[in-house]
C-alpha cells in the first residue's frame, strides 16, 4: 500500500482493520498531512510503520492492536500524545523508545507481553499525566527512577497476577493524585496499605474484596488516594 505525496489533504482519522495480508506500508512525505488519529487493528503480516510516518506532524494519537509492528526510534512521530499498545509485545528497549516521546501524556498497554521487569528510567515520559496497565500476564518487577514521569497525575493497573507490589520510586512522583486497582493477586490490597502508610501517606477511600473459588482477589476495585498533607 501506498500513500503518494499530496494524497489525503483532508484526512483527520485512518482506521485500519483486518487486513491479513498486509505486509508493506509507504507513506510519502507530504501525505496526509492533516492526519491526526490512526488505528491499526489485526493486520498481522505487518511488520513495520513506514518511513514517512514522522513527517505527519499533525499526529497525535496512535492505536495498535494484535499486530507484530516493531517500535523503534526513527518510525514515531515525535508529536504523538496518546498511544495504545494491545496485544503488542513490548521488550525493556522498546518501552525506553516510549518514554522518550516529549510530549507523551496518556499511554495504554492492555494484554501486551513486556516481559518480567519494567523499568521507568529517570527524565522519562516527561509529559506522562495518565498511565494504564491491564492484562500484563508475567510483568513481575516495576522499577520507577526518581524524576520519571514527573506529571503523572492517575494510574491504573488491572489483571496483572505476578507483581506484588508498586515501585518505592512512585513516592518521586508528588503530582500522583488517584489509583485504580482491579482484579490483582492475593494479599495486593494488604501490601499496598501497609506501603500507603508508611511511605505514600495515602488515604484508601473505597476497596472492596471478592473472594472467587480458593483465591481472593480485588475485584472492580477503585481505589482513590488523595495526598495527605503533611
Amino acid at each position: 500500500m501506498v500513500c503518494s505525496r499530496g494524497g489525503f489533504p483532508q484526512l483527520q482519522y485512518l482506521k485500519f482493520s483486518g487486513l491479513e495480508e498486509w505486509e508493506e506500508w509507504i507513506v510519502e512525505e507530504g501525505s496526509m498531512p492533516l492526519l491526526h488519529t490512526l488505528e491499526i487493528w489485526s493486520c498481522i503480516k505487518l511488520k513495520e510503520f513506514p518511513d514517512g510516518l514522522p513527517f505527519i506532524t499533525s499526529l497525535h494519537d496512535l492505536s495498535v492492536s494484535e499486530s507484530s509492528i516493531r517500535l523503534s526510534e526513527t518510525c514515531l512521530p515525535s508529536f504523538l500524545t496518546t498511544i495504545s499498545l494491545i496485544g503488542f509485545r513490548l521488550t525493556e528497549d522498546q518501552m525506553m523508545i516510549l518514554e522518550k516521546l516529549l510530549h507523551l501524556k496518556d499511554v495504554m498497554l492492555i494484554g501486551c507481553f513486556c516481559g518480567g521487569r519494567m523499568v521507568c528510567s529517570r527524565g522519562g515520559f516527561p509529559q506522562l499525566q495518565t498511565l494504564q496497565f491491564d492484562g500484563l500476564k508475567e510483568w513481575e518487577e516495576w522499577i520507577v527512577e526518581e524524576g520519571s514521569m514527573p506529571l503523572l497525575r492517575a494510574l491504573w493497573i488491572g489483571s496483572c497476577p505476578k507483581l506484588k507490589e508498586l515501585p518505592d520510586g512512585l513516592r518521586f512522583i508528588t503530582s500522583l493524585k488517584n489509583l485504580e486497582f482491579y482484579v490483582m493477586a492475593k494479599g495486593w490490597e494488604k501490601g499496598l496499605s501497609e506501603r500507603g502508610k508508611d511511605y505514600y501517606k495515602w488515604q484508601t477511600e473505597i476497596l472492596q474484596v471478592k473472594r472467587t473459588g480458593t483465591h481472593e482477589e480485588v475485584d472492580a476495585v477503585v481505589m482513590l488516594f488523595d495526598k495527605v498533607s503533611n
